[in-house]
């Protein structure tokens, strides 16, 4: 019985020891199933206009005085000589001009509704900045169910027109959707057809403009602008109706006179404020429409605010907004195809920078004009600056006409200008580095020389730079052979090595951390996957990592990590259907 006890036990710990190796060791002898890939050009992209680092920033200048003439200037007496040194205040020209206090007044006005655009520009940059890209989320089915209004009509017939159903356009939530034809300007007549197709009597809609490459049918928009249209009415006074009734009483007194015809305009006489003057008068000398008149005298006071006014559609104002996230499935998770991708939203964040870019730009270059023109219109005479020499002098129509200063006056200093880095991309820089500089009002391009590195970051970073680092202010040199102009715009670049080969972006739901190591799953050449790490920066606006090495566009990446994303396990190529479900 003691040996039949014992064996009972160990015949059971045999059994389940037996049961745990099978699970064990059974799955490692199955075959695997299959992991899908996909190519790193489809889920990432390379971004070379990031292979170089660029700023920018206002010339300065230092014992260099270049002297640019204006069209509106005439040269009556130029007073100094080529290689004739000159003293500080000395008249080096004059001149007549042609420029007016009202041309000065025009500018400033221009000035002023540039800055009302880049305001405009920076809110759109700010909406852009806080739409999230799409993103994986598992147990979503959109390849079950289709959204709307992310793919162009089958129909082209439908292109300019409201393509959407059920839509009123009293929303943001509530859009119409139309497909634009890229060349198509939204003008009155778009703007009062959407009202047309609007549902109620609003005076206003919303509306996402959509367009697709090359103006296809039944492809993906690429680009969804929302705008809400507000109509802009003006209030103006209604003409008063000259022939009332009070002209038919006064027809009685004029019966003989051969214009009678005329004389039913007559009648609005007795509501001169001239005869108000003789209350005793106009009660018998007035035709019988003054007696229904006997409050004459306080007529003319009722009269100023009579006439009735109506509001009168004078035109339409206009304010974008986000357009709304594609409708969520039943289970309540985001299908990949809602909104826009990652590489999309980097795109019109590019294109709306640029934007942001040229428009400061251009409030730089207007005011530096501005101060030029105030000055020219101020005085004839231009004086030197400082103790120097003056260098040769172009004949004047020449000067204007090429765009290069009239002379210039050289004291053996040069033109600065000062620029930013990210702390990213701090130890790229360094003193002496050559850095290209280029005059955004001539086009000229000219070398520069890093002469100081900034200790301290800098406040009130560009509105297109990362907002997750710190910037340090740097300052180039450019000697005075260059033809630069003091209060202008230039742009300045540099590049590594590393830079030139443009970086490579992924998608953070393609990654991997163990500790502080990223890494992913990659086909190898036996078409099964393995593990590699990476060389990554830091991702700087949540959704996309740059990857400085271990794989490149021609590599695929496993996903998602299931149970099947093993290290060699069998691989297929996943197609845009499986991974993005359309």
């Amino acid at each position: 019985m003691k040996k039949r006890k014992l064996w009972i036990p160990i015949t059971a710990a045999v059994l389940a020891a037996a049961v745990i190796a099978g699970a064990l060791l059974i799955p490692r002898f199955l075959p695997k199933k299959e992991a899908a890939v996909y190519s790193v050009a489809m889920v990432g992209y390379t971004d070379f206009y990031s292979g170089s680092s660029e700023s920018y920033g206002l010339v300065t200048t230092d014992k260099v005085q270049p002297l640019y003439l204006s069209g509106t200037q005439t040269i009556t007496e130029i007073l100094v000589y080529p290689g004739q040194s000159v003293k500080k205040g000395d008249v080096l020209f004059t001149y007549d001009t042609t420029l007016s206090d009202l041309a000065v007044e025009r500018k400033d006005l221009a000035n002023q509704q540039l800055e009302v655009q880049l305001k405009a520009a920076q809110e759109e940059l700010k909406s852009l900045n806080k739409m999230k890209p799409i993103q994986y989320k598992p147990g979503s089915s959109s390849s079950t169910t289709k959204t709307d209004y992310t793919r162009s009509p089958k129909n082209p017939d439908l292109i300019n027109t409201v393509y959407s159903t059920g839509t009123s356009g009293s929303g943001k939530l509530n859009p119409l959707y139309v497909w634009l034809h890229t060349t198509r300007q939204v003008d009155d007549a778009m703007i009062e057809y959407l009202f047309s197709k609007a549902s109620g009597s609003r005076d206003y809609v919303y509306v996402v403009f959509q367009t697709t490459p090359s103006n296809l049918a039944d492809s993906e928009f690429t680009t969804h602008t929302g705008i809400k249209f507000t109509k802009v009415y003006e209030t103006v006074p209604t003409t008063p109706p000259e022939p009332t009734t009070p002209s038919e009483p006064s027809q009685p007194t004029t019966p003989p006179e051969t214009s009678a015809p005329t004389e039913p305009t007559v009648p609005s006489e007795p509501t001169v404020p001239s005869e108000p003057t003789q209350p005793s008068e106009p009660s018998e000398s007035s035709e019988p429409t003054v007696p229904s008149e006997s409050t004459e005298p306080s007529s003319p006071a009722q009269e100023q605010p009579a006439p009735a006014q109506e509001k009168v559609l004078t035109g339409y104002s206009m304010t974008f907004f986000d357009p709304p996230s594609a409708p969520k499935e039943d289970n309540g998770t985001v299908q990949w195809n809602d909104g826009y991708t990652s590489a999309e939203l980097t795109a019109m964040k590019n294109e709306k920078q640029a934007e942001i870019k040229q428009l400061q730009f251009d409030i730089k270059v207007g005011k530096a004009e501005l101060k030029i023109m105030q000055k020219e219109a101020a005085d004839g005479k231009v004086l030197a600056e400082f103790d120097g020499v003056v260098s040769d002098i172009l004949d004047p129509a020449t000067a204007l006409e090429s765009g290069e200063p009239l002379m210039k006056v050289t004291g053996g200093g040069g033109y600065y200008v000062e620029g930013s880095v990210s702390e990213l991309e701090l130890n790229t820089l360094q003193l002496g580095q050559s850095v290209t500089v280029n005059s955004w009002d001539t086009g000229a391009v000219y070398t520069g020389r890093v002469v100081e590195i900034g200790s301290y970051p800098v406040e009130g970073q560009d509105y297109y730079g990362s907002s997750n680092a710190s910037y340090y202010p740097y300052r180039v040199f450019i000697d005075e052979s260059a033809d630069l102009q003091e209060g202008f715009y230039v742009s300045m670049t540099y590049q590594t090595s590393e830079q030139a080969a443009g970086i490579l972006y992924l998608q953070n739901a393609f990654l991997r951390t163990e500790g502080n190591r990223s890494y992913v799953f990659v086909r190898n050449g036996d078409g099964l996957l393995e593990k590699r790490y990476l060389e990554c920066g830091v991702s700087s606006d949540g959704y996309m990592t740059p990857v400085y090495a271990g794989i490149t566009e021609e590599d695929f990446v496993a996903f998602p990590y299931d149970k099947e994303a093993v290290e060699g396990a069998p691989t297929y190529e996943g197609t845009d259907q499986d991974l993005y479900g359309y």
